[in-house]
């Protein structure tokens, strides 16, 4: 059963944490953390802090001491692992080798305060992985702002992990988190490992969802309650950030059985189709749609989806009016076109821009021959822009819409071939060549017995040399594409020239005059997508 939403109420099935702690900067204090054995990363003894000031950044640095094998693992494969640990805590990191002790390396951390002790407790967790055992204290202010636990159960662990790690890796990499397993308390035991994600607010609910996603396929049941009519979470979502008041909660959407596949999509494709236009972080736990954002993020991606359940009953079109909202751009199909064709790359559009696309009945009804209107939806008006322009080619009949998304005008034409020669006998004169310029070796009105010239005659009389030229070869291939000024396949000309020019004549046997040569077309101007 489908739940209809008025758009001036909030859903029924939303749920808020309870509001945080609140956060004391000046009582905060740093507690110790394991780190090869030691308990305070800043306290150890192959670890350095020094803090000095950057004259033009006005930032602090932190300087680490590492150990060399310590600075490959942080490293990470091409930099992977450095690059991860600065997006989740917002900082600089530079890994040099030390000028003092050649077995060490200097890993110096550059950004505001909170920033960097953010880093500090990230870099000693990712040293902390080969060998296990890694402990978050959840009552330190810096940890308890920016980590979620999430509890997995030991039947789906690999499931979550993955071969060798990637599943992890790749949430960790779509959300821009840190993710790994460790304990919450020191006497915990090591088979109840917690799975705890590092980042902001909005990224680590996305990765908690995502692995709850996981968590539910592999064990039904486990998050989500289907007793009931219409499926829900067990439990409210509570983690750090939640119940702030403002704005940033999330929404419950339960679907049927039959309605689950045709919202998901292949491969999740319309899942992560209407995420992404609507700008809101989208999951499916079990047969529960998980929206969480702030409320105008929360209520677009609630309507599309609503939208999209309609058009599952409605043969693919949805009475919308595009007039009542600022998330949408119109497009008119003329009747000529085949609409079951153009909605087919419609889809390609959607994945290529982020937008949600769909034929909408609300001024006029949708029938065969009759003209009709298409609704590009986004929260971004430059993606809905790119999508309405890309259908506008498609309907245009362009082929070479998605070669390209920075392409810009059409393709030049190619070169005309030669004009092919007249009579004669085919017998080749020692291979001569002409470039099909128009200048031939003997004249055409003397042949015809009409040259007036005489010896003023520019052209040949000497019929034992008249050769013959065969038609001239084919015009070259299509113009290369046009771009845009920024392309950097365009080197800021106006035009791209078109195909090369046609091929000129063969002489091959005589009483004829060569082919001219045909001209290569140019290329109009592109213009940005």
């Amino acid at each position: 059963m489908m739940i209809e939403r008025d758009e001036e109420e909030e859903p029924k099935r939303r749920t808020r944490s309870p509001p945080p702690q609140t956060r004391t900067e000046e009582g905060a204090q740093k507690i110790p953390v394991l780190v090869g054995g030691e308990e305070d990363l800043e306290n150890t003894n192959n670890t350095n802090t020094t803090a000095t000031k950057n004259e033009e950044e006005d930032e602090i640095k932190d300087e680490l001491e590492i150990g060399r094998n310590e600075a490959g693992f942080l490293i990470g494969e091409r930099g992977a692992t450095k690059r991860k640990v600065q997006k989740v805590s917002q900082t600089k990191i530079e890994i040099a080798d030390s000028e003092i002790n050649p077995e060490t390396s200097i890993v110096t951390i550059r950004g505001t305060e909170t920033n960097r002790a953010k880093a500090r407790r990230y870099v000693a967790w990712v040293l902390r992985q080969p060998e296990g055992k890694i402990f978050c204290d959840l009552g330190d202010d810096v940890v308890r702002e920016n980590v979620s636990v999430v509890d997995v159960p030991a039947e789906a662990m690999a499931f979550v992990v993955g071969a060798k790690g990637k599943t992890l890796r790749s949430v960790e990499e779509e959300y821009g988190t840190l993710m790994f397993f460790g304990h919450t308390e020191k006497d915990q035991p090591d088979s109840s490992e917690k799975l705890i994600i590092c980042g902001d607010r909005e990224n680590r609910r996305g990765a908690e969802l995502k692995v709850m996603s996981s968590v539910e396929t592999k064990v039904q049941g486990y998050f989500v309650d289907y007793e009931k009519n219409d499926p829900e979470l067990k439990q409210p979502l509570m983690q750090p950030g939640d119940g702030l008041k403002d704005g940033f909660a999330y929404d419950q959407f339960p679907f049927t059985e039959e309605e689950f596949s045709y919202a998901l999509g292949k491969f999740g494709r319309v899942r992560r189709k209407l995420a992404k236009a609507s700008g809101c972080v989208m999951e499916y736990v079990g047969r529960v749609a998980i929206m969480s954002g702030n409320k105008e993020q929360r209520a677009r991606c609630w309507d599309y989806t609503n939208w999209l359940m309609k058009q599952r009953r409605n043969n693919g079109t949805c009475s919308v009016d595009p007039n009542a909202r600022n998330d949408c751009e119109i497009c008119d199909v003329p009747g000529s076109i085949d609409l079951p064709r153009l909605q087919g790359n419609c889809h390609k559009v959607e994945e290529a821009t982020g937008t949600f696309i769909f034929t909408t009945d609300f001024e006029k009804p949708v029938a065969e021959g009759q003209d009709k209107t298409l609704l590009i939806c986004s929260h971004d008006s430059a993606s809905r822009r790119k999508a309405r322009r890309m259908v506008e080619d498609l309907i245009d009949g362009r082929r070479d819409v998605f070669q390209d998304n920075n392409r810009g005008g059409p393709r030049g034409r190619g070169g005309g071939g030669g004009n092919r020669g007249r009579g004669g006998q085919q017998q080749q004169q020692r291979g001569m060549r002409n470039d099909g310029g128009g200048a031939a070796e003997a004249c055409r009105n003397f042949q015809m017995g009409r040259c007036t010239r005489g010896n003023q005659c520019k052209y040949s009389h000497d019929m034992s040399m008249a050769p013959m030229q065969m038609g001239g070869g084919s015009g070259a291939n299509r113009g290369g594409r046009g771009y845009d000024d920024n392309h950097p396949r365009n080197n800021n000309n106006m035009n791209n020239n078109g195909g090369g020019r046609g091929g000129g004549s063969q002489i091959i046997n005589r009483l004829s005059r060569g082919g001219n040569s045909g001209g290569g077309g140019n290329g109009n101007r592109g213009r940005p997508y």
